[in-house]
C-alpha cells in the first residue's frame, strides 16, 4: 500500500524528518522526492521509524514524498519535522485512525500486446484511475509510461508515445486517486488499489535473409542485439544463436526434409518470446534418373522405376512422346506405337518443384 503527500515549503535551512508508525508491519520505503528529480531515502531507526536529514539545497518550492507499508484499519502513521524552521506553510502532523485497506479489482487488459502496439485499451472499475508501468527484472529498472481515468462504462485507452522496447513487462494497476494527501485520509477518505497485472512485452520477431531449402545448412537474418534465436521443426528445435550487437545472426543447421515448416522465434533476456516466422523448405534437390526398361521392335509401351509421384516425360529426337506420373510404388508406364530398331529414346524425371533430373538415354532393340 502506498501513501503520497505534497506541501509547499520553503525552509531556510536543513531540517530533520522523521515517519513513524504504529503498525507491526514494519515500513518497507520511504523516499523523499523533490522538483529538481532528486530523492532522499530515509534511513530506518528501528521497525517503525524512518528518519533522515534533509538538506536545504535539494528543496526547490514542492518537498513530494511517498511512503510504503502496509496499515491495518485502526493503526496510526504520523511523519513530522523533530525542528522544522520557520517560513514553512505545513507540518507533516496527522494520525489517520481510520485508515482502510481496501483491494481494487484488478483492470483488465483486452488489447493484445505486440512490439509495435499504439493504443493500448482496457478495463478497470469506473472512474477509477489505470497506472502504466514499463519493469524490467534482469535490469531491475521499472518507469511510469502513463495515467489514465476509467470512464463511467468501465473502459481506458491509452496512447503510446513511444513505440515498447525489449524486455520487461507492462504492468498495470489500478487505483481509487491519483494523488492522495494525508489531509483526505484525516478527512475520512480511503486509498485503495488493485493488485498489479503484468503482461510480457514480446521480442521483436527476426527477419530471415536465406531462402531455406533441403540444402541449407546456415540461416542468417537480423534480430535485436543479444537476443536468443531458435529455429524449430514440428516443435524439435534444430538450431540456436545469438545475435550480435550489430543486430546480425548465423545459425548452423542440418538439411531438412522438403515441404517442412521451420519456425524461427527470437527470446529476450527476461525470456519473452517474439511472434514466429515461419519458413516452408524448398526442394532443391533433383530427383534421381528414371531407371527404364529394354525396348525392343515389338514394345507396346516404355516401362521403368523412378521417384513416387515424380512426372516421367519421354521424347525420340525432341520430339514429346508423353509424359506420365509415378506411382505411389515408383513405377510408370506410358503406351507407345512399335519403334524402329535403332530409335534413341531419351527419358528424364521432373519431381513436384520442377527439379529435373539427368537424363537417361536408350535404344530400340
Amino acid at each position: 500500500m502506498e501513501y503520497g503527500f505534497s506541501r509547499t515549503l520553503y525552509p531556510t535551512q536543513s531540517f530533520t524528518l522523521r515517519v513513524q508508525t504504529s503498525s507491526d508491519k514494519p515500513i518497507q520505503e520511504v523516499s523523499i522526492h523533490f522538483l529538481n528529480n532528486q530523492y532522499v531515502e530515509l534511513n530506518k531507526v528501528n521497525k517503525n521509524t524512518w528518519e533522515s536529514t534533509i538538506q536545504v539545497s535539494l528543496v526547490k518550492d514542492y518537498i513530494i514524498g511517498s511512503i510504503l507499508f502496509g496499515l491495518e484499519k485502526g493503526e496510526n502513521i504520523t511523519y513530522y519535522n523533530k525542528n522544522l524552521p520557520g517560513n514553512c506553510l505545513n507540518t507533516f502532523d496527522f494520525k489517520p485512525n481510520n485508515v482502510k485497506v481496501n483491494k481494487y479489482p484488478k483492470p483488465t487488459i483486452t488489447s493484445k500486446i505486440t512490439r509495435d502496439i499504439k493504443t493500448i485499451i482496457g478495463k478497470a472499475l469506473p472512474k477509477s484511475y489505470v497506472n502504466i508501468y514499463v519493469s524490467d527484472p534482469a535490469q531491475q529498472s521499472s518507469y511510469g509510461i502513463g495515467s489514465v481515468q476509467v470512464d463511467a462504462s468501465g473502459n481506458f485507452k491509452w496512447n503510446l508515445l513511444e513505440p515498447l522496447k525489449s524486455g520487461g513487462y507492462l504492468t498495470f494497476t489500478a487505483v481509487n486517486s491519483m494523488y492522495f494527501d494525508p489531509a483526505d485520509i484525516d478527512a475520512g477518505a480511503v486509498y485503495a488499489e488493485s493488485d498489479t497485472v503484468r503482461i510480457p512485452i514480446p521480442a521483436l520477431e527476426p527477419t530471415i535473409s536465406t531462402k531455406i531449402t533441403n540444402k541449407t545448412t546456415k540461416i542468417s537474418g537480423r534480430a535485436e542485439p543479444n537476443v536468443k534465436v531458435i529455429a524449430k521443426v514440428s516443435k524439435k528445435i534444430i538450431g540456436t544463436t545469438i545475435a550480435n550487437q550489430y543486430n546480425d545472426f548465423n545459425m548452423n543447421i542440418k538439411p531438412i526434409g522438403a515441404g517442412s515448416t521451420v519456425e524461427i522465434l527470437t527470446i529476450n533476456h527476461n525470456n519473452n518470446e517474439s511472434k514466429t516466422v515461419n519458413k516452408i523448405v524448398t526442394d532443391v534437390i533433383p530427383p534421381s534418373r528414371p531407371a527404364v526398361k529394354k525396348v525392343t521392335t515389338k514394345s507396346k509401351s516404355i516401362t521403368g522405376k523412378e521417384e513416387k509421384y515424380s512426372l516421367v516425360e519421354i521424347r525420340v529426337k525432341n520430339k514429346l512422346l508423353g509424359r506420365v506420373k509415378a506411382t505411389r510404388g515408383g513405377t510408370y508406364s506410358l503406351k507407345i506405337k512399335k519403334m524402329k530398331k535403332g530409335t534413341v529414346i531419351k527419358i528424364v524425371s521432373i519431381d513436384a518443384a520442377k527439379n529435373r533430373s539427368k537424363q537417361v538415354t536408350t535404344k530400340v532393340y
